[in-house]
């Protein structure tokens, strides 16, 4: 199995772990949100907001040869908060500006934001050389945790604009 991924019940590679998610956020929220009446974690619940997450990552991540040789860090935490997301749905938000809701809604927010850049080949994942991907993109250091952004040629430069 590839570093950093787990394989669910239900044969999908998921990208981060309860462990993760209890790293990120505090254990009376993750309780209210994703446990029973004692305070126990539901693992179902958890299991299906890293699913959910798990499952956006592989679309938008699709000009990649997945599953991933070795999981980028980047792709870890974003999956944190995209399942943090997902299990905070479930029950519904309760929006103040300071609330763990709406933080765990932005940082989903985000999270979609760079996945979007990834998929249009904007920014590009470093992968391991086992990770063949289309257009030739992601061809990165293994083990590094730096991005690669591509953009396109500079429009205006002193040069061009000579006589103008």
């Amino acid at each position: 199995m590839a570093a950093g991924l787990r394989q669910h019940r239900n044969g999908r590679m998921m990208y981060c772990t309860v462990d993760d998610l209890q790293k990120q956020v505090n254990q009376d929220v993750l309780e209210r949100v994703a446990g029973d009446e004692d305070g126990n974690l539901l693992p179902d619940v958890i299991d299906y907001g890293i699913e959910q997450a798990s499952a956006e990552i592989d679309a938008y991540c699709s000009r990649y040869s997945l599953p991933f040789a070795t999981v980028p860090e980047v792709l870890k935490k974003y999956c944190v908060d995209m399942a943090l997301f997902h299990i905070f749905s479930r029950q519904g938000f309760r929006f103040t500006e300071e609330s763990e809701d709406y933080i765990i809604y932005l940082r989903y927010k985000m999270a979609i934001d760079f996945l979007k850049q990834v998929a249009s080949g904007k920014v590009d994942l470093p992968v391991s050389s086992g990770n063949s991907t289309a257009g030739g993109y992601g061809e990165g250091v293994e083990g590094t945790g730096n991005l690669r952004i591509r953009s396109n040629e500079r429009l205006f430069s002193r040069e061009k604009m000579k006589g103008y």
